[in-house]
């Protein structure tokens, strides 16, 4: 979609993206309301793109050109790097963790259901007088596994 230019009467410049069959519509100012006159401007030229000259760091060849960059990518099993893909991993991490939490969240009050009655009963007192309950994540040795499952 096309990117329009505007200025209107008092001076303000605005910029408008719409499609090609509305570049005869009239626009108003957004910031004044006044009607707004179309500036016509050279479309950009082309695209400059930066050199590349770098050692690969997989296996150390000179890298000089951008086939040179994408067989080395390509060779190497790598892909470009993608800001957007940080925040990917970061978004699933987080995600994962937030299942996590849940799930320890309902393992605890399942665990605390099955308590016996007295047993249940201390808990909530110990609990009501300012102990504090903290989980804490961590792995069994397996020692202790091949131990409990003898019993």
């Amino acid at each position: 979609m096309p990117l329009y230019e505007y200025l209107c009467v008092k001076g303000h410049e605005f910029e408008v993206y719409a499609s090609v069959r509305d570049y005869n519509k009239k626009r108003h100012c957004p910031d004044c309301g006044k009607d707004a006159k179309k500036i016509i401007n050279a479309p950009p030229m082309g695209i400059v793109q930066s050199d590349v000259c770098y050692d690969s760091p997989i296996d150390g060849r000179p890298i000089s050109s951008w086939k040179q960059r994408r067989e080395d990518l390509a060779r190497s099993g790598c892909v470009p790097y993608d800001p957007d893909k940080k925040k990917d991993v970061d978004r699933w991490r987080r995600q994962k963790d937030e299942a996590l939490e849940r799930k320890l969240d309902e393992t605890v009050e399942a665990e605390i259901e099955r308590l016996p009655a007295r047993k249940k009963e201390a808990l909530v007192n110990e609990l009501a007088a300012g102990a504090e309950a903290v989980p804490e994540r961590g792995t069994v040795p397996i020692k202790t596994v091949k131990a409990l499952k003898g019993r």
